[in-house]
């Protein structure tokens, strides 16, 4: 699980009247959640069999599916965001992962976290690069359903100079 996320999703439950079908993506988890059943169910429950699926199946039904649900039924993810209260939730969990980005080691910072590598003016001015390419990637036109971190709050975090806005923004 990512250090940033408050959970993570194991797999997928689904009940079709007296059938339960569990979908997960790997033996262990596999494993776990039929042991959970059996633990919790006993002898109320029968473990009917087990399917797996190469990924490279999984991917060309995912495909087929996708072309039959047809483009009236896709989730228009501009017109999401363009709801203020959705919007102000993806950003806040972005921002929370991009912050999280200061206590990961970095191999470009020599495998140290962008807040051990400042401590010194030559991974200061590496992790000032790092940012400064951020930020011009942020430049970048793009839709409005890009979501685009507050660099400066990074800065902030890591004790160097914020950057002022440009007066042609």
């Amino acid at each position: 699980m990512h250090q940033s996320w408050e959970n993570t999703v194991l797999g997928h439950l689904k009940i079709y009247g007296k059938t339960l079908v569990v979908e997960v993506n790997s033996a262990n988890r596999a494993r776990r959640i039929r042991d959970e059943i059996e633990n919790r169910l006993g002898s109320q429950a029968t473990h009917v069999g087990t399917e797996t699926e190469a990924p490279e199946q999984m991917l060309k039904q995912a495909r087929q599916r996708k072309a039959l649900r047809g483009a009236e039924e896709e989730i228009d993810q501009d017109s999401l965001l363009r709801d203020p209260e959705i919007r102000r939730q993806i950003e806040a969990k972005v921002q929370k992962q991009v912050e999280g980005w200061i206590h990961t080691k970095v191999p470009a910072l020599g495998g140290r976290t962008p807040l051990q590598a400042v401590a010194d003016s030559e991974g200061r001015e590496m992790v000032e690069a790092l940012l400064q390419g951020w930020e011009r990637q942020n430049e970048l036109p793009g839709s409005a359903s890009i979501v685009r971190p507050d660099i400066n709050a990074l800065r902030r975090l890591l004790n160097l100079p914020v950057k002022t806005e440009s007066p042609m923004k």
